[in-house]
């Protein structure tokens, strides 16, 4: 019944994962699409207001006289170019296609699905008293060991302590299914 139960959870949380995230990839591309209509109707509608947003970007870059008029007036003699630059300059939105949703949501299954398996492994292995505390050590490992990668993969923080903070998070969000359900 345990692993019934956490086999139809794992699959179900997994594929909501990813229907999530393929849902966002698609709601960020209808973003990117309704900024592009605005920026298009901006351009057209105050084209000083826009080309001055394009100078203070590129002075912001370090870019000054004779050059710094230059990029503009590239820039913005192609409405498209102008568009673009707005879109990933200003607003640093880029379009998503529904391959990239797609990929994206089959990753975050996979990896909702492999992360799930952890805690099912102390039931398999063992009987229902024991595994409950080999799940939770395994759980515990497991997410010590993603959160120091994170950090050493990314050079980012303290690997010891990304890996404790991550674990507390995963424990903790444990807990509070385990008291709700």
């Amino acid at each position: 019944v345990i692993l019934a139960g956490g086999l139809a959870a794992t699959f179900a949380e997994s594929f909501s994962m990813g229907a999530v995230a393929y849902t966002s990839m698609l709601a960020n591309q209808s973003f990117y699409e309704s900024e592009k209509r605005r920026e298009y109707r901006h351009i057209r509608q105050v084209p000083n207001v826009e080309r001055h947003e394009v100078q203070s970007i590129f002075a912001r870059k370090g870019f000054t006289g004779d050059l710094l008029s230059r990029i503009v007036d590239t820039i913005c003699s192609d409405e498209d170019v102008w568009v673009d630059v707005m879109l990933s300059e200003e607003h640093n939105v880029s379009p998503v296609t529904k391959q990239e949703a797609l990929k994206s949501s089959f990753v975050v299954f996979l990896a909702a699905l492999l992360g799930s398996f952890i805690p099912i492994l102390g039931f398999i292995f063992t009987k229902p008293s024991v595994g409950m505390w080999v799940s939770i050590v395994l759980s515990a490992v497991a997410l010590f060991v993603v959160g120091f990668y994170k950090s050493r993969a990314m050079r980012v923080g303290n690997p010891f302590w990304a890996g404790v903070e991550m674990t507390m998070i995963g424990m903790c969000s444990a807990l509070v299914g385990w008291l709700v359900g």
